[in-house]
């Protein structure tokens, strides 16, 4: 008898609870990646990291990728933010939501050229054959609905030895905003100085 094949593990808590690749990725802006979490940014430097970790797993330049305003409406729902928590659970499910959303542009890359997907890569968002040109990215495919799937089968995402962006010194996205107070905290602000909050 022969043996079966390792079980699979399974997708990651909350990307099983927000299955669609579309609320986790839009590529409808030209040369942008804008990523969806359902993490909030007060200081911890989340938003950085899962932008370095979509950078990654996508093969874009980090300077590629901004963070969806977080929303009950239209955010992926992941509960609490609530410190490591926020990288162990949405970094966990961004990570494979970017892998299974690569699998896909490789394919359908793979099948409207006529070759193999495994001869294709990505390079900062283009995809490439051997080096060169294929006159695709992930901007062109991206008005096909690729993203308008429920994640399948897990997709082995890249390995941490091949990484130049995920767990290296970034510039920290939030922090130009906690430098200043915002409308809100400066209403907030004046109010509390004059005695009428």
């Amino acid at each position: 008898m022969s043996t079966p094949p390792p079980a699979l593990p399974p997708l990651p808590a909350t990307l099983a609870a927000n299955p669609v690749l579309s609320a986790w990725l839009d590529f409808t802006r030209p040369g942008v990646v804008t990523i969806g979490t359902g993490k909030v940014e007060y200081g911890q430097g989340v938003w950085t990291a899962l932008c370095q970790i979509a950078a990654e797993e996508l093969d874009v330049g980090l300077a590629r990728v901004q963070i969806a305003p977080v929303s009950t409406a239209t955010s992926p729902d992941e509960g609490i933010t609530s410190g490591s928590r926020s990288i162990e659970e949405s970094g966990s499910a961004l990570r494979q939501a970017c892998a299974q959303a690569r699998f896909a542009f490789l394919g359908t890359a793979a099948d409207l050229l006529g070759i193999d997907a495994s001869a294709l890569a990505v390079a900062d968002g283009e995809i490439t054959d051997g080096g060169t040109g294929t006159g695709l990215s992930y901007w062109s495919l991206s008005g096909r609905g690729l993203l308008d799937r429920t994640a399948g089968e897990r997709r082995p995402p890249k390995a941490p030895a091949r990484w130049s962006v995920a767990g290296r010194s970034a510039p920290r996205i939030d922090l130009p905003d906690n430098g200043r107070a915002s409308p809100t905290l400066r209403q907030i602000a004046k109010l509390r100085r004059s005695g009428t909050e």
